[in-house]
C-alpha cells in the first residue's frame, strides 16, 4: 500500500477490463466495510 493513499481498491481483471467492486478508506472501521460486503446481521 502507498503511503499517501490510504485506500484498498478491490477489484478483478476480466478479459479487456477491470471491475472495480469496491474503493474503502483504510482509515475507517474495517467491520463497515465488511457489513456492506456480508449485510448487516
Amino acid at each position: 500500500m502507498i503511503s499517501k493513499f490510504p485506500f484498498e481498491i478491490i477489484y478483478e481483471k476480466k478479459e479487456n477490463r477491470i471491475v472495480v467492486y469496491s474503493v474503502f478508506n483504510c482509515s475507517q472501521n474495517p467491520q463497515k466495510w465488511k457489513s456492506r460486503v456480508i449485510g448487516e446481521q
